[in-house]
């Protein structure tokens, strides 16, 4: 009479008796479920002796491989991804790219992922400004409109689902991807007003004559924001000059050079304002960006004096 053994890794060596084999019939089991994703695969030695255990053939190897099924759902890399944009950007503009890993058999439909965006919110100024590469997760624009002075970020659902993507069938998982609409300077700042009034007294420096307001509706304390201010025309002189206040980007207009009453009484300086930055591609400066500064110079009771005589 023959009778059967197995040796290996799941017989005689750990983990042990996971496999066993009658040694009567040679017919071979499982002891107990399986794991694909903890073991894929094991190999043994099937022996055969005699009642005086001496063998009849020679060990022959045993390989088993375990058949993967669908008990892994998709897992995020992270429950939320940050990425950004480009206000203005056009259409097919990369943003951001979201990853899942599947525990089950990447060879088969069960370890497949497949993405899709599930939500978007706010849908401004479309329901559908981006999408997602099913295969990759990279997400792409796909609608004209990104403004960050009307939506400054975007909340996009993701979902995974492996099966390749089968919804009826496939097991699925959510994550958030948060887009941040990044800020280019497509404002130019303007002039609350077409005409600004100062005044000094003659012969003074060092101060302030007027204040001279702007709005930007870019990104407060940015380059886009932050404003530069030029006399343009007015003062061929020097009289004066112009600086930005850091914290109300206003223009402070200041004497430098001390003004004679007698010789000028009053002054009409034309201002420029851009930005630190250069605008936008295809943005044009706008009529708000200059305006007019009157200077009225306030005569001071001077001593009299004798003029030079030879």
């Amino acid at each position: 009479m023959i009778r059967y053994s197995i040796t290996g890794v799941g017989a005689d060596q750990p983990p042990m008796e996971i496999f066993s084999i009658d040694p009567i019939s040679g017919r071979m089991y499982v002891t107990r479920p399986l794991d694909r994703e903890e073991r894929s695969s094991y190999h043994l030695r099937a022996h055969a002796v005699d009642m005086n255990g001496n063998k009849v053939e020679n060990p022959i190897d045993l390989s088993i491989y375990v058949i993967d099924m669908n008990d892994n759902r998709p897992e995020f890399s992270s429950l939320v991804f940050n990425g950004s944009v480009d206000e203005a950007s056009k259409p097919g503009t990369y943003v951001m790219t979201v990853t899942a890993h599947d525990a089950d058999d990447i060879n088969t439909s069960n370890g497949i992922v497949m993405y899709r965006i599930m939500a978007q919110s706010p849908q401004s100024p479309s329901q559908d400004m981006f999408v997602i590469h099913s295969e990759t997760g990279v997400i792409n624009t796909v609608a004209a409109g990104l403004d960050r002075e009307k939506v400054q970020q975007y909340t996009v659902v993701i979902q995974a689902t492996d099966m390749e993507g089968n919804l009826n069938h496939g097991l699925s998982n959510t994550a958030t991807a948060i887009i941040t609409v990044a800020d280019v300077n497509d404002n130019p700042p303007e002039f609350t007003s077409k005409m600004f009034t100062g005044e000094v007294p003659e012969n003074r420096i060092e101060v302030v004559v007027a204040n001279l307001t702007v709005v930007d509706r870019d990104q407060p304390y940015t380059p886009n924001w932050n404003a530069i201010y030029k006399i343009i025309s007015g003062d061929p002189a020097g009289h004066f000059t112009v600086k930005t206040d850091p914290i109300t980007n206003e223009g402070i207009v200041t004497v430098v050079k001390p003004v004679d009453y007698e010789m000028n009484k009053a002054f009409l300086l034309n201002i420029m304002v851009t930005n630190q930055a250069p605008l936008a591609s295809g943005i044009q400066m706008s009529l708000q960006s200059t305006s007019a500064v009157t200077i009225s110079i306030v005569d001071v009771n001077e001593a009299p004096y004798f003029p030079n005589r030879n």
